[in-house]
């Protein structure tokens, strides 16, 4: 889901490596191609970001259950009943990890994902005030 490409960028060919020396390779190239600073920022972002009455997360939450009552495992995995049901919380739950053909607008929620790493097309959610709107983004390669 982009893994392989996001290596690649760091000059790690995943798969050479998984056919070639299994994961100890990976494991060690990775430790070796990735700065420090990179892997440092990734570790310390928060799992989720609360703002006014908004909460953006990977996946979603589960219903009705507090925020502080969350698993990271929830935040960053959940499917159902989140998306059938939604946040059952007073925020409006801005989300990704499941691919949609255009953003979702449903109870409680802002789905975003629209598959970049497959179609190219990123979503930029724009939240100002009172208003939502997305952002232009030209499709990769332009």
């Amino acid at each position: 889901m982009g893994g392989d490409k996001t290596l690649r960028s760091y000059g790690i060919d995943a798969t050479k490596l998984l056919h070639s020396g299994g994961l100890p390779a990976l494991s060690e190239a990775m430790l070796r191609l990735i700065p420090s600073d990179h892997v440092d920022f990734l570790a310390g972002l928060p799992v989720f970001l609360a703002y006014g009455q908004h909460l953006f997360v990977h996946a979603g939450i589960r219903p009705s259950i507090p925020l502080e009552d969350q698993t990271e495992e929830d935040l960053l995995w959940i499917r159902e009943p989140f998306l059938s049901t939604g946040p059952g919380l007073p925020v409006t739950v801005v989300h990704g990890h499941t691919v949609v053909k255009e953003p979702i607008f449903a109870e409680g929620r802002i789905g975003i994902d629209t598959g970049c790493y497959r179609s190219g097309r990123l979503t930029v959610l724009k939240l100002q005030e009172n208003t939502v709107d997305f952002l232009p983004v030209p499709p990769s390669g332009e």
